[in-house]
């Protein structure tokens, strides 16, 4: 139940907002007008001081998470940002705003949903995986502590690798959030903050789900 109020509440106020990242830099790079893509840069402050305070307190087994593996897959993230990036701008919104137009009745919508999906099992599972498992390997790094962002924090301060990492998202958590809510039309558009929230709070409710 509280997944579903939470997917309600992100539906009707991602349509009111208009909370889109393909939205957001348009407006940015067109218009000039920067309260979009601050409603972005906000999500992941938020998601990223939430996330290393709740690992720093034990509250989630964060070095479980495939996505601190020690590698860098530069091949899949290239292509794969490539790919999206211009299937965003062709279908007129990136994932989250096309599921809110399939709410609204864009059968448009519906397509763009339906192909992601048919592409996404066939990279991962269908008959390009052999495809994604060779680029994978060959264009893999390996990496080590020395090589994590929070490295020279530490080493500067004397701090070891889980405090450096906390100094590190608190530093650029900080600074986000600063830049967001300097901008005083963006701390007057209420619906664009609630928006944001609902979004962290749906993501970590299918997140601890999953």
């Amino acid at each position: 139940m509280g997944g579903l109020g939470l997917g309600l509440a992100f539906g009707a106020l991602a349509q009111l907002s208009h909370f889109c990242i393909m939205g957001a830099l348009a407006d940015r790079v067109l218009f000039g007008s920067a309260r979009r893509l601050r409603g972005w840069l906000l999500a992941i402050a938020v998601a990223l001081l939430g996330t290393q305070l709740s690992a720093w307190f034990g509250l989630v087994p964060l070095a479980e998470s495939r996505h601190l593996a020690p590698e860098l897959v530069l091949g899949p993230v290239i292509l794969g940002g490539l790919a999206f990036g211009f299937g965003m701008v062709l279908a007129g919104g990136c994932a989250s705003r096309s599921l809110v137009r399939l709410a609204a009745g864009d059968l448009d919508a519906l397509v763009v949903l339906l192909f992601m999906a048919v592409a996404s099992w066939a990279v991962q599972l269908g008959p390009l995986a052999p495809l994604h498992r060779l680029l994978r390997e060959a264009t893999t790094l390996e990496l080590t502590e020395a090589a994590a962002l929070s490295a020279p924090l530490g080493l500067l301060f004397g701090l070891d690798a889980d405090s450096a990492r906390l100094a590190l998202a608190l530093l650029i958590g900080s600074a986000l959030v600063l830049f967001c809510f300097v901008d005083a039309r963006f701390r007057a558009h209420r619906v664009e903050l609630t928006s944001v929230l609902t979004v962290l709070s749906s993501r970590a409710r299918s997140g601890s789900v999953s």
